[in-house]
């Protein structure tokens, strides 16, 4: 008989943008935890959530800015969380429009606009279109004093978070037992 590997309930991985970006060592870690499976299935929206980071993150005051993957278990699945200390989506966002806006629409507008970024280029609408298809079950972006939610039955809404940088989750509906 042999004793199979349960995957371990949380594991974290840390970084900054000063280190590339290294799927490979992320996939290990997936691996290493137990959550191979869980790596391949959220792969897209994983490498969106992280390119994000290195694009979007850093600015000319902080062009070094930390970051973090969470992934454990969930009520709804398994939730894939990255977090960074940089500008935030607004401080992004405001250096590409023309009007004031707040930290809910500069949400609204990063969702809906298509990235040029090098590892994705789908940009978080490619996350919001999965999560309205089902192979994600919810998507959160949390930055500045708002946070924005999409859930397989649709539902939208918005809170203050009160966070420097950013928070992106999704909920893959998967956990342990796939």
């Amino acid at each position: 008989m042999k004793a199979e590997k349960l995957p371990s309930p949380q594991f974290k991985i840390a970084s900054s943008t000063d280190r590339p970006m290294d799927m490979q060592s992320i996939l290990k870690a997936f691996v290493e935890a137990g959550w191979e499976f869980i790596f391949y299935a959220a792969y897209e929206p994983l490498a969106e959530m992280l390119s994000n980071v290195y694009v979007h993150a850093p600015s000319a005051a902080s062009p070094s800015v930390s970051w973090e993957l969470t992934v454990e278990q969930a009520v709804a699945g398994t939730a894939i969380t990255v977090r960074d200390n940089g500008q935030g989506v607004y401080g992004s966002v405001s250096k590409h429009i023309n009007k004031d806006v707040s930290s809910l629409e500069a949400i609204i507008l990063a969702i809906n606009q298509r990235s040029s970024a090098q590892y994705r280029g789908q940009g978080l609408s490619s996350i919001l279109r999965a999560v309205r298809g089902g192979s994600i079950h919810s998507f959160i972006i949390e930055s500045g004093d708002h946070s924005f939610s999409v859930t397989e039955d649709r539902q939208f809404s918005s809170r203050a978070a009160k966070l420097q940088g950013t928070r992106v989750q999704i909920i893959m509906p998967l956990g342990h037992e796939q």
